[in-house]
């Protein structure tokens, strides 16, 4: 068992005047994963579904599914992504 990051696929563009006033948020932001030895030892971070918004003009809030390689059991299935949004 270790404790993972999760690294989350995004493409996330703002409409013209707004910017998003940081990374996106992930709660969790890693999880533990299972498995034998020799898999674990190949894995760097737990990749999400990926995740597209264009023109954003607001904050945005989302349960997006985990993708655990074949072989490997992972304490939680999804986690949840923010994004916090302002007008410039």
């Amino acid at each position: 068992m270790i404790l993972i990051t999760i690294q989350l696929q995004e493409n996330i563009t703002t409409a013209p005047q707004y910017q998003l006033t940081g990374p996106a948020k992930l709660s969790p932001d890693s999880v533990y994963i299972y498995g034998p030895t020799d898999l674990l030892g190949t894995i760097d971070a737990i990749l999400t579904d990926s995740i597209i918004y264009h023109d954003v003009r607001d904050s945005i809030s989302q349960v997006v599914k985990l993708i655990v390689p074949e072989g490997l059991r992972c304490a939680r299935k999804q986690t949840e992504v923010n994004y916090y949004d302002e007008k410039d």
